[in-house]
């Protein structure tokens, strides 16, 4: 789900039931209107994958997990580093 100024909400299980320790239902009407998600690593970065402006696949494909990398702009250039 997108909002109106552009951003993703995104839920990770189910809709919290407390806030600070008290029954709310103040979260309903937000969960109603996001994406819900499960705890998966690939359903996250898929739900993602349209704001990550770098991947890193491996030969067979898969998306790599041996790599991390930091996107930085500096002024009107974009600066990448990666380590492993």
């Amino acid at each position: 789900m997108v909002s109106k100024d552009g951003g993703k909400l995104i839920f990770l299980g189910s809709v919290p039931q407390c806030i600070n320790g008290k029954p709310s239902e103040i979260l309903s009407g937000l969960f109603e209107k996001s994406k819900v998600l499960d705890f998966q690593k690939n359903v996250i970065l898929d739900a993602l994958s349209d704001l990550r402006e770098i991947q890193i696949f491996d030969a067979d494909g898969k998306r790599s997990d041996k790599y991390l990398y930091q996107l930085r702009k500096e002024k009107k250039k974009k600066l990448a580093v990666y380590c492993t």
